[in-house]
């Protein structure tokens, strides 16, 4: 029976990027009165979001009815001619916002076409006005729902997209979240070790401030799967108590119903049946509130599981009947393997044997089906691994050219910096050459001026007694009588 049980439980956890806060009935009635007498769509926008962000956890179905609201009032104003540029971009992020969401309700319905239209619509919008946000939003929701159909190829391929946009805009949320969902493909192929390495790096990457979300639940309860896988029991019940902690904080409903199903399976692992029941049937009736189909079609065979394990036939019998209707009704492949072969065996220990054959029968074919996707999954896991190998080896050559590159953009930094010093230098010697010619010019000047000055008083001098002398010697004509008189004297 443990072995059968280990094979049922395959839920695939989701994430979000942000911690969102639980119903509040106030601030809702607020929302609600702003909807009602708002002028501008915008604004009703708005207020359809901030009401969702409230309630989508605790509510799905309302969470379906807001974001179909918001979807068709954002493309009756994108109809509209006449829109600014602003205008435009505020539609369709609501519009883009509206249609991940959709996606995520009518995946957690099993409702596989419809949430793969909405998200590839998503991605369309939000890629054409450049909205990171929800692009990342987009691109999880496709690689979810492509895992979840047995397309890992493409569901990694997603998530690796994804993450490369994470790490280019530097969001922490994402990437831990992207981790996480990696790790859950890598769970769902049966690599547990490589599946428990990305829960690691998720959980180690996950910051104080998220250590409260759904997301860190999301990997708590993983990490509890995986040890659930190798039956380290004790290691189980720590991670999805802890999980099953946060689940309730957030007021996460669907996550609380898992990790009260993860725990109800390790009690059944460890021979504690009735503990085991009381976890199933909280999981049961908070599942049937939300209205989460796979969940009860799960729940309603675990229990079935236990009651067969007790010996209580007819009450197994009680819950493995709408198990295997459910699991048939919405097409659950894994359920209705599961659900058919506990029915096969209550009815054998009731002596029912031609009941027991039939369902014998519908068993055997559905575990060839089964059989079937698990070999797919193994071929697909095989190249994928070859893929990944190339992504690495061209991640490591791409790392090396990166590194080389910025070594010689390094040695052209230098380079130009030493250039640059030797420029500064050269000039400081040219200005001190400058200023120490500037100062000796000065001085030559200032001594040149002083001889011409001393040069100028001499030559003045020189003037001044030449007219001195000339005042006091006889002029020429006066001396060349008196000498005329002398000759005649002599005469």
């Amino acid at each position: 029976m443990k072995a059968l049980l280990l094979l049922l439980f395959m839920f695939t956890y989701y994430a979000v990027w942000c911690q969102l806060p639980a119903k509040d009935d106030r601030k809702i009635d607020s929302l609600k009165k702003v909807i009602a007498s708002a002028k501008s769509d915008t604004t009703r926008l708005k207020a359809y979001k901030s009401w969702d962000d409230l309630i989508y956890l605790s509510d799905p179905e309302l969470d379906r009815e807001l974001n179909t609201q918001s979807v068709d009032l954002a493309e009756k104003n994108l109809k509209r001619k006449g829109l600014t540029r602003r205008e435009i971009q505020v539609y369709k992020i609501s519009l883009a916002n509206s249609l991940n969401n959709l996606s995520y309700y009518y995946k957690d319905k099993a409702h596989v076409t419809k949430a793969k239209a909405f998200a590839k619509r998503a991605l369309k919008i939000s890629t054409s006005i450049n909205d990171t946000l929800r692009i990342k939003s987009a691109l999880n929701a496709l690689g979810i729902i492509c895992i979840e159909q047995g397309d890992y190829k493409n569901g990694i391929d997603y998530y690796n997209h994804c993450l490369l946009i994470c790490e280019k805009k530097g969001d922490p949320g994402g990437i831990v979240s992207t981790l996480n969902n990696i790790g859950t493909a890598h769970y769902n192929m049966g690599d547990y070790d490589k599946a428990l390495s990305f829960y690691r790096q998720s959980l180690k990457k996950t910051p104080k401030q998220h250590m409260e979300s759904q997301n860190y639940g999301n990997v708590l309860g993983n990490i509890g799967n995986v040890y659930l896988q190798y039956k380290e029991y004790d290691s189980v019940m720590v991670y999805f108590n802890k999980s099953l902690a946060v689940k309730r904080k957030i007021g996460d409903r669907q996550g609380e119903a898992f990790s009260l199903s993860n725990i109800g399976i390790s009690l059944i692992g460890l021979g504690k049946l009735d503990e085991a029941l009381r976890m199933h049937e909280q999981a049961l009736a908070i599942n049937q509130e939300i209205d989460f189909k796979r969940g009860v079609a799960n729940e309603l065979s675990y229990i079935s599981e236990i009651y067969h394990e007790k010996g209580e036939y007819k009450k197994a019998l009680g819950y493995s009947l709408p198990a295997y209707a459910m699991a048939k009704r919405e097409h659950f492949l894994q359920e209705t393997a599961s659900s058919s072969f506990s029915l096969y065996k209550t009815y054998k220990a009731l002596g029912k044997y031609r009941e027991a054959m039939e369902m014998y029968e519908i068993s055997i074919g559905m575990r060839d089906s089964l059989e079937s996707a698990q070999n797919r999954k193994a071929v697909i896991a095989q190249g994928f691994q070859y893929d990944y190998l190339k992504q690495q080896a061209r991640a490591e050559k791409e790392k090396a050219v990166a590194a080389e590159k910025e070594f010689r953009q390094q040695i052209i930094t230098w380079g130009v910096v030493a250039g640059l010093g030797l420029v500064l230098v050269f000039s400081l010697i040219v200005v001190k050459r400058l200023r120490i010619a500037r100062e000796q010019k000065s001085i030559i000047e200032e001594q040149k001026r002083l001889v011409e000055h001393k040069q100028k008083e001499i030559i003045d001098s020189i003037k001044y007694a030449s007219r001195i002398q000339k005042a006091l010697l006889p002029g020429h004509s006066y001396i060349k009588k008196e000498l005329g008189k002398d000759r005649q004297k002599k005469n």
